[in-house]
């Protein structure tokens, strides 16, 4: 349970307040058996009451805006002392900060089955989420055993898991794609409204997806009086266009001048001036012409969600993607290719004439902890054989130390990048500037 903050106008009864709040939170624990503790918002809420911070419980329905986010523990019961006290022995740490995130004896229950060295590891990591229910926490560990969790655990993918709407249940089945669409940015503010969860969307197609969670869709929820239940026919799965047009706020003008040629048919013109499409306009990595004229499914691959969140990163363009099929397409926008551009050492560029198993490797988890950790960029390995690629990032070696040792010395002119005729040349001017030449040809 969870009160919100103290906004009292006046303080003269924050005395009162901070001694009768913990009571009243305990009297009511008393009196309902499934609460396990109870928390406040921050806001205004006397110090005296913040000493205890806690992970957040998450609204179930409705926005959480900033007071609810931060929140402190007013009551916890013994079984959920207990609980936490007897995993803090195991882990061998009383003073585990960490410890507070487990929020519910469900929770606690589902971790004291786990052994030793899988508990170390969800504290170690931080992957204790205060929204993971039991299920979660099940899955987790079974996604570690067989080396799989990363595919589903990372800092990006957490921000999603702290709405409360998205559970490793929901994505453990899904391919990658699937996952990356439902974990975007974009969907968040969807599942922040309360109103949608990615169990509502993980078995609809992508076209679906956007319009359930588009600009529109989501003022709709705002507004308290549509749920995702509205928009879509259990019957048939099918969105209702009809509420989305009836509150639609496309604007092809939406602080970008668009300008559609009168030659263009009335399906492609309500396509470039979509709402993904002004999304694409604004970052600035695409105009009108860019896009004018990609077939359909293309487009809509192009103005996608994750190819948005790739372009965001700086290393690829829409240029760098409309002239290849869908398959490259996804391999240069999926969210390992994303992770890999936020390192700064590699581009679309770089990847976009390599085969997608090439490209594969070159952003995958070895790869960008190499970038990171300074030992190599994309432009210095990506014309190399796969074998040597993954040779090197087995090695832990700098770049320059490993190709001293495994790959074979280059010419002065391999090194120079010279063509023949350039070469026949640059060996003239080395001789004339040297004393006693007497103008010889250079064959």
């Amino acid at each position: 349970m969870v009160f919100d903050s103290w906004e009292n106008t006046r303080n003269v009864s924050d005395p009162q307040i901070v001694k009768g709040l913990p009571k009243l939170a305990e009297k009511m624990a008393e009196i309902d058996s499934s609460i396990s503790r109870v928390t406040i918002g921050q806001g205004k809420t006397p110090k005296a009451l913040t000493t205890n911070v806690a992970a957040p419980d998450v609204m179930k329905q409705g926005i959480q805006y900033g007071d609810s986010k931060t929140q402190y523990e007013l009551y916890v019961s013994n079984e959920l002392k207990l609980a936490r006290d007897e995993i803090a022995l195991r882990l061998g740490d009383s003073d585990n900060k960490k410890l507070n995130k487990v929020i519910s004896i469900e929770q606690a229950k589902e971790l004291a089955l786990i052994d030793y060295n899988e508990l170390k590891y969800i504290f170690d990591n931080d992957f204790v989420i205060p929204t993971f229910d039991a299920n979660d926490i099940r899955y987790l560990v079974e996604l570690h055993s067989k080396n799989k969790d990363h595919i589903l655990l990372s800092a990006e993918l957490l921000k999603a898991y702290r709405t409360g709407k998205v559970k490793i249940s929901d994505l453990k089945d899904l391919d990658e794609d699937k996952i990356d669409l439902l974990m975007s940015d974009d969907l968040i503010d969807a599942y922040e409204t309360g109103q949608i969860t990615a169990s509502d969307l993980k078995d609809l197609d992508e076209d679906k997806i956007y319009i359930l969670t588009s600009l529109e869709a989501v003022e709709l929820y705002n507004t308290g009086n549509v749920t995702v239940a509205d928009l879509i026919a259990d019957t048939v799965r099918e969105i209702n266009i009809n509420i989305l047009k009836a509150f639609s706020r496309h604007i092809a003008n939406d602080d970008k001048e668009v300008e559609i040629g009168e030659e263009f048919p009335i399906e492609k013109i309500d396509t470039l001036t979509s709402y993904q499409a002004i999304k694409v306009y604004k970052i600035g990595k695409a105009t009108v012409n860019d896009l004018k004229d990609l077939d359909d499914a293309k487009l809509k691959l192009i103005m996608s969600d994750s190819c948005i969140e790739a372009y965001k990163t700086g290393k690829v363009t829409v240029n760098d993607l409309k002239d290849f099929d869908v398959e490259k397409i996804k391999a240069l926008t999926s969210r390992f290719a994303k992770l890999a551009y936020k390192t700064g050492k590699i581009s679309a560029a770089d990847l976009k004439d390599l085969d997608i198993t090439t490209i594969k490797t070159l952003v995958a988890k070895p790869a960008r902890e190499a970038y990171k950790d300074g030992r190599v960029t994309g432009s210095d390995i990506k014309d190399l054989e796969i074998e040597k690629i993954k040779s090197f990032l087995e090695s832990g070696q700098k770049f320059d130390e490993w190709s001293k040792e495994n790959l074979p010395k280059k010419t002065l002119v391999e090194r120079l990048g010279l063509s023949k005729r350039e070469e026949k040349s640059h060996v003239e001017s080395v001789l004339q500037s040297r004393d006693g030449y007497t103008g010889q040809s250079v064959s």
